[in-house]
């Protein structure tokens, strides 16, 4: 960006005798309010970062004036990171106040189950939070390399790990694929990430589901889905038996009865859930029958069932 395009094109008034600045179509304008961002911006020249001075201290820029309502934040690389960012001056750095910021796995792992990341991806991270991001073991190493993970390169790498399953039915393929594509994208970690993924494909964070029961992404295959059952039953307890079955409403019926029977002895806790009554209800008659002539707990629902009616 060249500071004429911050500044606009000068124009003679007529009327006045004088000329004025036209301010470009892309700033905010009266009756609005929100943020605005100026990212990388100790990437910017000097000359541009000159031309932002009067706007970020006086909120105007030359005739044109910033509306109440918006808040001016920027954000840039650290100069530790060694990345092509510049300096700021003392002027341009005095105008703001500072906040560090970090990836935060735990934080990184909320977004990612609402945002629909790979469930592998999730897990890998969750036992591997020092591979979220990279960059700092590529330095401490002195490596040349361009290619590290970042909470950005697992996204890319996530949208490419669900195409490759849904391309590839050879496992063999998918594995080089994965190599492939993923070394480009997060770097020397996806050999880590690719032991992981061949040992538990669909492992599935219990943590991850808590978060947001409704949109952490389902096993794509229904195999995984029945590999899951297990899992999913024995962990559930108290804390956790709302989301946990939150999500196993998301399960075909026939998983569904089968979470029921393989969790039997955690009946007590989750017809205590709101989602647990739901799905007891659903599955009332099987249920039912199930518990016929036996000492579950199942027997316990039958007799609370029918004292209900």
């Amino acid at each position: 960006m060249d500071p004429t395009d911050l500044k606009g094109i000068p124009t003679y008034d007529k009327d006045e005798k004088h000329t004025v600045w036209l301010p470009n179509d892309f700033w905010p304008r009266e009756g609005t309010q929100g943020i605005l961002f100026l990212d990388e911006l100790n990437r910017a020249p000097e000359s541009v970062q000159n031309a932002l001075l009067q706007l970020i201290l006086d909120r105007r820029l030359l005739n044109y004036q910033l509306p109440e309502g918006w808040y001016i934040i920027a954000a840039g690389n650290s100069e530790d990171d060694d990345i092509g960012v510049s300096n700021l001056s003392y002027a341009f750095a005095n105008r703001f106040a500072h906040l560090r910021l970090q990836a935060d796995i735990h934080s990184w792992l909320g977004w990612a189950a609402d945002n629909g990341i790979h469930p592998a991806i999730c897990n890998y991270l969750e036992i591997s939070p020092q591979n979220l991001c990279t960059l700092d073991m590529i330095k401490e190493n002195n490596s040349s390399t361009y290619v590290f993970a970042t909470p950005r390169s697992w996204e890319n790498f996530s949208k490419q790990l669900y195409a490759i399953e849904e391309t590839f039915s050879s496992k063999e393929e998918a594995e080089t694929s994965i190599l492939v594509i993923g070394g480009a994208l997060i770097g020397t970690v996806v050999a880590d990430f690719l032991h992981f993924y061949k040992q538990q494909e669909e492992f599935i964070s219990i943590e991850a589901i808590q978060k947001n029961p409704e949109k952490y992404p389902l096993p794509r295959q229904i195999s995984y889905l029945h590999k899951l059952i297990p899992y999913l039953a024995e962990n559930t307890n108290e804390m956790n038996a709302e989301a946990l079955v939150t999500y196993v409403l998301r399960f075909p019926q026939e998983l569904q009865m089968l979470y029921l029977k393989t969790a039997s002895e955690k009946i007590d806790i989750i017809k205590q859930t709101e989602a647990g009554k739901k799905l007891l209800e659903i599955h009332e008659k099987y249920i039912l029958q199930l518990g016929e002539g036996t000492g579950s707990s199942f027997d316990r629902i039958q007799k609370t069932e029918g004292r209900r009616k």
